[in-house]
């Protein structure tokens, strides 16, 4: 079972004055890079702040649409969902640190076939048209794991290229923490995985089958403490 996000359990009177706080918080650092230019030699690190901190308020807005707690879709619109893995912010509040390895790249898995699933659904409810494209860059994918979730491979565009040099540093920490050890990300091969709305909807029967296939590999919940009698 994947974990609720405890932000997003919070109060929606709550969740929202956080969320403009954290935005604040995402464009100090560039604002001191101004006056503080070797502030610009960590422009990585500010990258990945920035798509942390932004992510609540981006998804209040709408500009982020989540269809699992680890499938997004950024600035949805009828005819295109340009899917991603969640943010940091998704995955460090959610993981735990003996979540290294096999359960965290289960857990993505089984997130974003969660996510497709829920596509596949609006489709069948005509909340989506059949013929609304379905892409995003394959870094986290094999070709055969593409292929199998009903995708084909094609060259990325430049906004791909940009949203993976922007997430590089994400990209590369949670590479390493589903592998279990550091390792860098297959970037030089990265694919744009493209299908449409109605493909999803006629492989629902097998996503769900390799969903439930890959659940059984995610962490079970702990149990909670038994009270002591008195």
């Amino acid at each position: 079972m994947l974990r609720a996000h405890p932000f997003y359990r919070l109060p929606l009177l709550l969740q929202l004055p956080l969320a403009v706080l954290l935005f604040v918080a995402a464009l100090a650092p560039w604002l001191l890079a101004l006056q503080v230019p070797l502030l610009w030699l960590a422009a990585p690190l500010l990258l990945s702040w920035t798509v942390f901190a932004t992510t609540p308020l981006l998804r209040l807005l709408g500009f982020y649409r989540y269809y699992s707690p680890y499938l997004c879709v950024m600035l949805p619109s009828s005819r295109r969902l340009d899917i991603h893995l969640g943010t940091s912010f998704d995955h460090l509040l959610t993981m735990r640190p003996w979540d290294l390895g096999r359960a965290a790249h289960a857990a993505l898995l089984v997130g974003a076939l969660d996510g497709l699933l829920a596509i596949a659904g609006e489709v069948e409810r005509g909340t989506l048209e059949g013929d609304v494209v379905v892409e995003g860059t394959s870094w986290f994918f094999t070709a055969s794991s593409a292929e199998r979730f009903g995708f084909e491979l094609a060259a990325p565009t430049p906004f791909g290229y940009l949203t993976v040099i922007v997430s590089l540093f994400d990209i590369l920490m949670m590479y390493s923490f589903t592998h279990g050890h550091p390792t860098f990300p297959p970037i030089r091969g990265i694919r744009r995985a493209v299908t449409t709305g109605g493909k999803l909807l006629t492989q629902r029967r097998r996503l769900l089958a390799l969903r439930d296939r890959l659940a059984r590999a995610l962490p079970k919940p702990r149990p909670a403490p038994t009270p002591r009698l008195r």
